[in-house]
């Protein structure tokens, strides 16, 4: 569970399904509650990215231009 492993203040969603975040919140809360025993669950911070469904691309290209470094 990385939410216990890292204990974050919060995650970022993305993705074009999290344009229905209102209707999954509760349930995603729900889940968070029931597998992490660290912290509480009101203390994690669900936020929406601001890139949207480019993000998995935005990221993608970011960490092959970090590999082209190595």
């Amino acid at each position: 569970n990385l939410i216990v492993l890292f204990l974050p203040d919060g995650i970022v969603l993305t993705g074009g399904v999290m344009r229905s975040f209102d209707l999954m919140e509760a349930r995603i809360r729900s889940v968070i509650s029931r597998h992490n025993i660290m912290s509480p669950v009101d203390k994690v911070a669900l936020r929406l990215a601001d890139l949207g469904q480019r993000a998995g691309m935005i990221g993608a290209a970011r960490a092959a231009m970090l590999a082209g470094k190595e």
